[in-house]
């Protein structure tokens, strides 16, 4: 009795803090929306200055062209768009090249960085873009190829640049199942609880490489070409020296992205495993924050079932507190899902059509996410984009090219 009691004023003090970072989840995206007279005032003091996207594509992504063409079409005067490859034979070349003909190649690069060697093939293809950017672009920004941009994605990235206080913005992705089968929706909804861990606290923010921005200058002056060798996390790892720079990292609502997905089970969890494992290597404390809290959850509703067929005495109390948990996580999803719908109105059907999986298959991601952070205590093993990685540190990796 005296332990379930514990456990389930631990779970609804945890889902009632959920909640309410829900309702401040979707006030930040109101005061974003009603700050637009501001940022086209700012806007201006854009006017003249040049941004870099750089987009390391490897393979045929869902919507691949769809989500590259939305790059050509942003609302912003002068930019560039450096493409990065492994090889000429790659996939997406035909499609990279397809665009920027039809573009007459305008502000368009195609750069091929061959094989990495001790990093990531994306930090190595990051890095080798990097050499290929125009001397006077002031601004960095880096997208991923499988998320699809609204047109002022890029204005909205590089406008809080302009403070100094702030070393990078960010966006993040919104995964939308093309289907609406049930693991990609699982999918969606587990990446659904990270999204909404960005918001106004700058200093507890974190960088998502798909969709991410700083300017030259701080790039250069905090050395993240140094820091990304030997690396496998490129958000990561400008997240955590930024960080310790004393930056602000700035979530920009308008930088979320959409992210087409179609994942059977499988893909799914390996696609959740390894972020975990990522994530214990590059910030270790939300990986233990993410053990917890999914222990934390599933021990409550294990002890709630044994109590309601086992101690039908307590059979009142436990549902009052699986109601009182139930409510909070399902109010959780709906304001969630209701502030992505304020920027995400081209996917509006299928985001409200999200208010069903989202609001019904928040316990299964929950479990999901216990399994993901167990697993990543006794691995360190990944396969990312067809390549096996082992990470040994924040700072090294093996490339796994037997076995």
């Amino acid at each position: 009795m005296s332990l379930y009691l514990i456990i389930a004023g631990l779970q609804i003090w945890s889902s009632f803090r959920s909640f309410l970072g829900g309702i401040s989840y979707l006030r930040y995206f109101k005061k974003y929306l009603a700050s637009g007279s501001e940022s086209n005032y700012l806007y201006t003091e854009l006017l003249g200055k040049k941004a870099s996207i750089i987009v390391p594509c490897r393979g045929m992504d869902k919507g691949l062209e769809e989500n590259l063409l939305s790059l050509f079409n942003q609302d912003f005067p002068n930019y560039e768009i450096i493409f990065v490859v492994d090889c000429l034979s790659d996939d997406a070349v035909s499609i990279i090249e397809k665009l920027r003909k039809r573009y007459e190649i305008r502000h368009s690069k195609l750069v091929v960085a061959g094989e990495a060697a001790g990093e990531s093939q994306k930090i190595w293809n990051l890095r080798k873009a990097i050499e290929h950017v125009d001397a006077g672009s002031e601004f960095l920004v880096f997208a991923d190829s499988d998320a699809r941009m609204r047109s002022d994605w890029l204005k909205s990235l590089i406008l809080p640049l302009l403070d100094p206080r702030v070393g990078a913005t960010t966006g993040y992705r919104w995964f939308v199942s093309e289907g609406f089968d049930l693991s990609s929706e699982i999918c969606s909804v587990w990446n659904a609880s990270i999204a909404s861990a960005l918001g106004p606290n700058q200093n507890s923010n974190f960088c998502w490489g798909g969709s991410m921005a700083l300017s030259r200058e701080v790039f250069e002056a905090c050395e993240i070409q140094r820091h990304w060798r030997g690396a496998l996390s490129d958000d990561f790892v400008v997240t955590n020296v930024l960080k310790r720079s004393g930056k602000q990292i700035v979530f920009v609502p308008a930088a979320l992205t959409v992210s087409l997905i179609q994942m059977p089970p499988l893909e799914v969890v390996e696609f959740t495993t390894r972020q975990m494992k990522i994530t214990r290597v590059y910030a270790p404390k939300l990986w233990m924050s993410c053990l917890l809290g999914s222990t934390l959850f599933t021990s409550f509703v294990m002890l709630s079932l044994l109590n309601i067929l086992y101690f039908r005495t307590l059979t009142l109390l436990t549902a009052l507190c699986l109601s009182i948990v139930l409510f909070c996580s399902v109010a959780k999803s709906v304001l969630r899902l209701k502030a992505v719908s304020l920027i995400l109105k081209d996917e509006s059907f299928r985001v409200y059509w999200q208010f069903i999986t989202h609001s019904t298959l928040w316990i299964a991601s929950t479990l999901l996410y216990l399994y993901n952070s167990v697993v990543a205590i006794f691995s360190r093993r990944i396969t990312w984009r067809g390549i096996r990685y082992r990470l040994i540190s924040q700072h090294k990796i093996e490339i796994i090219t037997g076995d």
